[in-house]
């Protein structure tokens, strides 16, 4: 099952390899459809590429209790955002626009990176975010009441925020980065659990 000095996981990079496949075919017919939203290959691929990406995350992401949550944030910060930052900033300096209006000036493509990171890396924004909230529940809720109930607690009430219909909740998720968080951490956490079992 694992090969290499690194110990890879050969069923995970061929699920990566797979995911990256289905990235670069949904985003061809996306560009190259005028109805894509209505093009069955393209609903279909949209409708779990993404969960798999995190769910393989969560597969292959451990917090060891030796490790402090701050050193772990620390390193997923610099290969998460570091990149993501850098790439906001050079569209900023280049003046292109990954989005109408979303880089015209230096300050709202800054707002944009905090704010609605819904284009170009925004995967990144929220994996880190996800890994921010999967500390919380590892160090802080799994501990005291157990990684079963913490998992029927924590779980749960993510996709109950997710879903919820609230107009004031959905207004402030609308602007903030919370609504994709919130979408792609159960599939993170499932990945997460099968990987402990």
């Amino acid at each position: 099952r694992r090969s290499g000095m690194a110990s890879r996981n050969v069923v995970v990079d061929v699920m990566r390899g797979i995911g990256i496949t289905l990235v670069v075919l949904g985003h061809s017919v996306q560009y190259n459809t005028d109805d894509f939203d209505d093009y069955k290959l393209y609903s279909m691929i949209y409708s779990f590429h993404m969960p798999l990406f995190f769910a393989l995350s969560g597969f292959v992401t451990e917090l060891p209790p030796s490790t402090s949550a701050v050193n772990f944030i620390g390193r997923k910060f610099r290969a998460l955002m570091v990149p993501y930052y850098a790439w906001y900033g050079l569209l900023a300096v280049l003046g292109v626009q990954p989005e109408a209006g979303v880089c015209n000036s230096v300050l709202n493509c800054i707002y944009h990176t905090f704010m609605s990171p819904d284009c170009g890396l925004w995967f990144l924004y929220v994996l880190f975010a996800t890994f921010g909230l999967f500390v919380l529940y590892s160090r802080f809720l799994q501990p005291r009441v157990g990684p079963l109930v913490g998992a029927c607690v924590f779980v749960p009430l993510v996709t109950w925020l997710a879903a919820s219909e609230s107009p004031q909740l959905q207004a402030f998720l609308r602007y903030t980065p919370s609504r994709f968080m919130l979408d792609y951490f159960p599939p993170f956490f499932l990945g997460y659990c099968v990987k402990t079992q």
